[in-house]
């Protein structure tokens, strides 16, 4: 089982000097709290996140829940435009380069590839606590949807999905 868990609240409109962006807001804190508890029955295996800061602060009440649980950082979930609906907002195009979209696209299908494969032996459950493009992109590439409409989708603060991987 894999459960997509998105950052909690972070203040957005804060000036951030570096790629891993700013931290969780006083709420975004209590999110991953309440978030976290929400697994205290599950016998969670592995907890993967993002390096960015609003992850890694999310993740912060995971780990002292489990402690046994293989904690793994890595840049793999860092959020992304994983690819560019039809209908797509100017700023994808006027913030970003056309090689800089390529690598992203690339980083996330690289990213679903890597995480979303079925385990040999017993069933694992492993968390994945990263941004709101990549798991809609997940979500649509999970269900063998056209990963184009992930803009459309919504994506809440703290928000769990469990997916199967049969």
């Amino acid at each position: 089982f894999l459960y997509l868990v998105r950052h909690g609240q972070y203040d957005a409109g804060a000036p951030s000097d570096d790629l891993l962006g700013n931290g969780l807001s006083t709420l975004g804190k209590r999110q991953a709290k309440k978030t976290a508890r929400a697994f205290e029955h599950i016998p969670v295996s592995a907890i993967h996140f993002s390096t960015m800061r609003r992850a890694e602060e999310t993740t912060e009440p995971f780990l002292e829940l489990f402690p046994e649980a293989k904690p793994h950082r890595t840049q793999r979930l860092w959020e992304a435009i994983p690819c560019l609906p039809l209908r797509h907002p100017d700023y994808f195009i006027q913030q970003h380069t056309p090689v800089q979209l390529q690598y992203q696209a690339e980083r996330a299908e690289k990213a679903y590839e890597h995480y979303f494969k079925r385990t040999h032996g017993e069933d694992k459950h492993e968390i994945l606590v990263s941004h709101g493009n990549l798991i809609r992109y997940f979500v649509c590439k999970a269900m063998g949807a056209d990963p184009g409409p992930w803009l459309g989708m919504e994506s809440y603060n703290c928000g769990i999905t469990r997916i199967t991987v049969h």
